[in-house]
């Protein structure tokens, strides 16, 4: 019934009937699975990783599991997560293109968030906020990269006006 209720676009419905089927059967690894499709097509990510995890500790090999959670985890900025997960399901499969791509796209926005952060030292903001522009296109849920943001943002318009300022107060002297 929850099946036919998300193609249905029923989505609390179908939530329902899989709160129903996992308080039923708490040791069906795909009704956990099930009810996490359902809450990343309602748009509640952080409610489907408990899900996806307990899918994967009643069935550690369940690679469709792993690479969803480890999608989410990429999006939330949690690389090391991210990473184990994409590691796990290419040691169980190694051609799986899907998990060498998300992996390359954590090395890749891990050396972006050192180089992002480099920069922020240097007080190159504008390095800096190029840099984070392509860590939050990858990892969008991210707090940390969307603060270190805008503190940069903040530092680029600090200093324009005090520059403003200055050059103000030179021609006025």
């Amino acid at each position: 019934m929850g099946r036919k209720l998300l193609a249905a676009g029923q989505l609390a419905e179908a939530l329902s009937h899989y709160h129903s089927a996992v308080d039923g059967d708490p040791k069906n690894y795909l009704t956990y699975y099930k009810r996490a499709a359902v809450y990343l097509a309602m748009g509640k990510f952080k409610s489907a990783i408990p899900d996806l995890s307990k899918a994967i500790g009643l069935k550690p090999d369940f690679m469709a599991a792993r690479l969803q959670r480890g999608n989410i985890l990429l999006k939330q900025g949690d690389m090391q997560e991210a990473m184990e997960d994409f590691q796990a399901v290419l040691h169980s499969s190694p051609t799986n293109q899907e998990a060498q791509n998300q992996l390359e796209r954590v090395q890749e926005v891990e050396g972006d968030v050192q180089e992002a952060w480099a920069a922020f030292e240097k007080k190159d903001y504008t390095a800096a906020i190029a840099l984070l522009e392509k860590v939050i296109e990858v990892s969008p849920w991210d707090p940390s990269a969307r603060e270190l943001r805008a503190e940069c943002y903040f530092e680029v318009v600090t200093s324009v006006k005090l520059c403003k300022t200055s050059k103000t107060h030179h021609k006025a002297s």
